[in-house]
């Protein structure tokens, strides 16, 4: 079950998406989600940004700056990753 997930998600997302397990439905039915790798790849930031996100550099030149223009992705990306 489990590889044929794997291969639904990435024929019908691509290859930045991966196969995560949710629970079992039943004897022979089991229920997998389709998420993304890395979700930060979304919002198409420069390294900088992502570094700045990522590692919460703040000691990192520019970062506060780009963290405060960045503030909605920073929420929604580190609400993610907390499920």
């Amino acid at each position: 079950m489990q590889k044929g997930a794997e291969d639904y998600c990435k024929q019908t997302f691509g290859n930045n998406f991966i196969t995560t397990y949710k629970r079992i439905l039943g004897k022979y039915t089991a229920y997998f989600s389709c998420e993304m790798k890395n979700k930060i790849d979304q919002y198409n930031l420069t390294d900088e940004e992502k570094i700045c996100i990522e590692n919460r550099a703040l000691d990192r030149k520019n970062c506060s700056e780009l963290n405060k223009k960045n503030a909605d992705i920073i929420n929604t990306y580190r609400t993610s990753r907390s499920k």
